[in-house]
């Protein structure tokens, strides 16, 4: 079974929508339903921006923020596994802290020490 979690489109697609393919009765059971649904929000996110390109952006961990990566073992196993990078997890569940943090990124090396205290 392969779920694509995207709802409501994304910024690059955004006539994209969610679907459920490839289901048979074994494969209606509530944990595998939790887990290929955790599986198509971490590839999802991979997609849009491949561990490849992380890499040679530099890139050297993934700061985790979000409930869904905060509750959600499986996606930081799957986010540690896809990336090939350490994980590190915010202390705020809200994703949109995620957000404050990726615009450090480009702002320089006083930025970059900021986010290595996370």
């Amino acid at each position: 079974m392969v779920i694509v979690p995207t709802l409501h489109g994304e910024r690059h697609s955004p006539d994209m929508r969610a679907s459920i393919s490839g289901i048979s009765a074994g494969s209606l059971s509530l944990g595998n339903v939790y887990r290929k649904l955790s599986h198509g929000i971490i590839s999802n996110m991979f997609d849009m921006l491949p561990a490849e390109d992380l890499h040679q952006a530099g890139i050297e961990k993934i700061i985790g923020c979000g409930t869904a990566f905060i509750k959600n073992l499986f996606i930081q196993e799957r986010a540690k596994t896809m990336s090939n990078l350490p994980l590190v997890m915010c202390k705020e569940q809200n994703a949109a802290a995620g957000a404050v943090f990726a615009t450090f990124l480009s702002g320089g090396e006083p930025q970059k020490k900021l986010l290595d205290s996370f």
